[in-house]
């Protein structure tokens, strides 16, 4: 695994109610278990979600056949918000005096 690699739980984790969080740098997940499915929801910045403002959110299935579809949104999400240099690229803390 890449240091630079999402992070999704296994199917179980989120079948059994479980809310998982992860991170790349400043790049913060959280998946949530709801009636409706997963919720999933993006923020950035060094502090927790209630002090920060969500800037993607996404429903996904409560299933299986969900994780690799969240993983690759949140790729997605991810490789803009590099782009776009609204967070840092893993590996470059140096570079940049992080």
């Amino acid at each position: 695994m890449q240091k630079d690699e999402m992070i999704i739980p296994n199917f179980e984790v989120l079948e059994n109610k479980n809310i998982y969080t992860g991170s790349i740098k400043d790049f913060h997940y959280k998946i949530t278990p709801c009636q409706e499915g997963l919720q999933v929801v993006v923020w950035y910045g060094y502090y927790n979600l209630q002090n920060s403002t969500v800037v993607d959110e996404k429903l996904f299935a409560l299933s299986r056949e969900a994780l690799p579809e969240i993983k690759a949104w949140l790729n997605g999400i991810h490789a803009q918000a590099v782009a776009q240099k609204l967070v840092r690229r893993p590996g470059f803390e140096i570079e940049r005096g992080y």
